[in-house]
C-alpha cells in the first residue's frame, strides 16, 4: 500500500505541472500564430515585440481580438484594389 500511496502523490505533484506547461507551450504557439497573421495582413513587417508584449501579458485571445481590427493591408488587398475601377464622380442629385 506504501508504494500505490508514493505513486498517486508523485501524480497528483506531476499532473499540475505538466498540464501548466503544455498550455505555456500551446499559449506562445498561439501567439506565434497570430503574429503571422498579422504579417500577412501587412502590419508588422519589422519588430514584433508589441504584439509579443499583448500575447503573453493580455493572453492571445486580446491579441486575436487586436490583430482582426487591423485592416487588410497585405499584397492580396493591393491587387483587389487595383482590379476595381472606382469612379471619381459623384452622382447628380
Amino acid at each position: 500500500m506504501d508504494g500505490i500511496g508514493l505513486a498517486l502523490g508523485l501524480v497528483l505533484i506531476f499532473l499540475p505541472l505538466l498540464i501548466g506547461a503544455a498550455l505555456i507551450i500551446a499559449w506562445i504557439f498561439a501567439i506565434d500564430e497570430l503574429i503571422k497573421a498579422a504579417q500577412m495582413k501587412g502590419h508588422h513587417k519589422g519588430s514584433t515585440a508589441s504584439l509579443w508584449f499583448i500575447g503573453i501579458f493580455a493572453t492571445p485571445i486580446i491579441l486575436g481580438l487586436c490583430i482582426a481590427a487591423l485592416p487588410d493591408r497585405g499584397e492580396l488587398a493591393e491587387a483587389k484594389l487595383s482590379d476595381q475601377n472606382l469612379p471619381d464622380d459623384l452622382p447628380a442629385i
